[in-house]
């Protein structure tokens, strides 16, 4: 099976302050920070919607052409 990925890496445990607790007591965080090595892109393409698109800007105009006549 092939996956849409080439590496996970798992970096050190990042710790930040998340609320100061009157003047002194300091309350930390703890996260686990990992970090996705892609292989290629991994969103489809939007050619296809975009030539739907067209034709379909195409048909409103000629509509309102004839409208129009």
């Amino acid at each position: 099976m092939q996956e849409p990925f080439t590496s996970i890496f798992q970096l050190p445990r990042m710790r930040v302050p998340a609320k100061v607790i009157g003047n002194k007591a300091i309350h930390w965080n703890q996260y686990d920070i990992a970090v996705l090595e892609l292989n290629g892109n991994p969103f489809p393409s939007l050619e296809p919607l975009d030539i739907r698109r067209r034709e379909m800007l195409k048909q409103i105009v000629e509509r309102q052409k004839s409208a129009l006549k």
